[in-house]
């Protein structure tokens, strides 16, 4: 399996902190091994690509239903990189003796055992062989190569945008001015110490934007640190379809987030909830 065979490598999992902190004095670099798509729309601040996996070239697009935006949304379809390690050692070319860190958006880990807020440790039976990830399953493609020096990031990027460290990306620089309107969005507060859940009203120029927080009566205005803000999805108004013919076959039982029929007038309209 791919866990016993990053155990025998002596493979870690380093916490977000630990491997900023590397990289920061200068002992480690970041590769990112997700899809190029991925890597442009959201990554972590100075790592490099080398995908683990490539858009499917076709003469049609396949697409793997899931995902947030446009009501119905789709995900890329992807499939093995023959050339990754190829890509690999030409992106970390010149590291030296720097530690390689892994990371992916989801991450996965090597850890067995999980720690309660009181500190003590448990071994978790759902993480008898850690959590695979596409970082994990790069990770062995790598070792069974013959690399070296090697890390993985625990958690991924999702565990670094969790320590609040810096993310970049095409997706941070679209949501931006009005195009923010409509967010839903969840904010971390230090005050507070958690994520506040809320909406985005109004954009207030200079950078600024007025968000009215679910448990908060009052909207408030402020800038939108985006190491600080979860974009969880965009509301909008409800959309109507025509109408369908009456003779049309009854569709299935909606499964939840998608689109239900009802019946109204006689009619049978297809109405788009909000997300």
């Amino acid at each position: 399996s791919v866990y016993e065979r990053l155990a025998k490598a002596g493979i870690a999992s380093l916490d977000a902190p630990d491997a900023f902190k590397m990289v920061k004095e200068g002992k480690a670099i970041i590769v990112d091994v997700d899809s190029k798509k991925k890597f442009e729309e959201d990554h972590i601040e100075n790592s490099v690509s080398a995908p683990f996996r490539k858009a499917v070239e076709t003469d049609v697009k396949l697409r793997v239903k899931g995902g947030l935006s446009g009501g119905i949304s789709s995900e890329e379809a992807t499939e093995l990189n023959p050339d990754f390690v190829k890509m690999f050692k030409e992106a970390v070319q010149g590291a030296g003796e720097k530690t390689v860190i892994l990371t992916c958006s989801r991450g996965g880990t090597m850890r067995t055992e999980v720690v309660s807020k009181r500190g003590k440790v448990f071994k978790d039976p759902q993480l008898k062989n850690g959590r695979e990830s596409v970082s994990l399953r790069a990770m062995a493609a790598l070792v069974d190569d013959g690399c070296k020096n090697l890390a993985h990031l625990n958690g991924g990027n999702d565990s670094w945008k969790e320590a609040k460290l810096p993310v970049i990306g095409s997706f941070f620089q679209k949501i931006q001015g009005e195009d923010a309107v409509g967010w839903r969005i969840a904010t971390y507060f230090e005050e507070e110490g958690d994520w506040l859940k809320g909406k985005v009203t109004a954009f207030k120029g200079d950078g600024k934007y007025a968000v009215k927080y679910d448990t908060k009566e009052a909207e408030e205005d402020l800038n939108l640190d985006m190491n600080k803000t979860r974009w969880l999805n965009k509301q909008g108004e409800t959309k109507k379809l025509e109408p369908l013919p009456a003779d049309a076959p009854y569709i299935q039982r909606p499964r939840p987030g998608r689109p239900k029929m009802v019946r109204k007038n006689n009619q049978k309209r297809v109405f788009f909830p909000y997300f």
